[in-house]
């Protein structure tokens, strides 16, 4: 994976964290910073819903959903959630996650013979433009998140899923799904947190917000 040391110059170059911030009007809350615990961070084995017990995996990616105004309350991303494109591609699977929908993008601009490299985004409700094969700019809207209230099962804020990789060409992307992302067979994720370009804080409990 030759393209790493670029990718990491371009995940620093990418405002992603004000792109959601601008496009849910958070901006006109006071934002100050994205409040994070462990188990919204990439590889944690543990879950931040109130739900007790480990992950059956390490967490594929970065959960987004809380942030600190500048009277450092405490508040939520209200649903429906905006979803803008971290960076330029094009879409090549939507599938079904435990929520909503999963939307694959591809960026040949990191990918070579042999691995591709990919953006997923976790819990969404598609926009209706965006279907398989749709080019897409960074910052363009792509999806919403509905309110997880409707599901009785779990108890969890609606939340911002996004894991970023290279997935090896010898795993098509028509046999992506949920279950090889957890196995992480033929793949490579990386750390989605430099998006927020630090403008976050983690805490252990949220009550200290």
């Amino acid at each position: 994976m030759q393209y790493r040391e670029a990718l990491w110059k371009k995940l620093q170059s990418i405002n992603y964290s004000w792109h959601i911030i601008r496009c849910n009007g958070i901006d006109r809350l006071g934002f100050k910073k994205w409040v994070l615990q462990r188990g919204m961070l990439f590889n944690s084995p543990e879950k931040w819903w109130p739900s007790e017990g480990k992950r059956p995996t390490g967490h594929e990616g970065l959960d987004i959903c809380l942030f600190q105004d500048d009277n450092n309350k405490l508040r939520e991303l209200v649903a429906p959630i905006q979803v803008p494109a971290a960076m330029e591609g094009s879409i090549v699977k939507i599938m079904q996650d435990f929520l909503y929908l999963t939307i694959v993008v591809y960026h040949e601009e990191f990918s070579d013979a042999e691995w591709g490299f990919y953006t997923i985004y976790a819990h969404t409700t598609p926009k209706d433009h965006i279907i398989e094969g749709k080019n897409i700019k960074e910052g363009n809207l792509i999806a919403t998140i509905p309110s997880t209230k409707t599901n009785k099962k779990l108890e969890m804020l609606p939340h911002l899923h996004i894991s970023l990789g290279w997935i090896h060409k010898s795993l098509p992307v028509q046999d992506l799904d949920w279950p090889a992302i957890n196995k992480r067979k033929k793949m490579y994720l990386v750390d989605p947190l430099p998006l927020l370009q630090e403008e976050y804080i983690i805490q252990e409990n949220l009550s200290e917000s």
